[in-house]
């Protein structure tokens, strides 16, 4: 168990920078195909997060989007929306740049010092038991 703890301190670290990466370039991918800003941002943020929901569900464990204790579509959703916004107002490297760093910070803050968004009552959450 303690081999699998370790594997998860390298993980997860590896995953907040590919779900920054991939939050601004699946909002620049759709930005560059005609996308209207908001739909760049909802695409950016589905984009991030699939990997890890298809990841999750490889390995038979609930999805991060759905358990309650961890930020996981919230820095997306904030690379996504960075990027966007400084798109419109410049240039495209630098939103790309920018919402990665966002996106990956506050993933990574969100693990380390253990952030949470609150959450309905406990009976409801699945996996849980009451």
């Amino acid at each position: 168990a303690k081999h699998l703890i370790r594997f998860n301190h390298i993980v997860l670290p590896l995953d907040a920078i590919g779900m920054g990466f991939f939050a601004t370039s699946g909002a620049a991918f759709a930005v560059d195909h005609g996308a209207s800003w908001f739909a760049a941002v909802l695409i950016g943020m589905t984009t991030a997060i699939g990997g890890g929901i298809i990841r999750d569900v490889l390995v038979r464990e609930i999805p991060m989007l759905m358990r309650p204790d961890d930020l996981y579509a919230v820095p997306a959703l904030m690379g996504a929306t960075t990027y966007a916004v400084i798109d419109y107002l410049g240039p495209q490297w630098v939103g790309l740049a920018v919402g990665t760093v966002l996106a990956t910070t506050l993933r990574l803050a969100g693990l380390a010092f253990h952030w949470r968004l609150p959450t309905g009552p406990s009976d409801l959450i699945a996996g849980e038991d009451s």
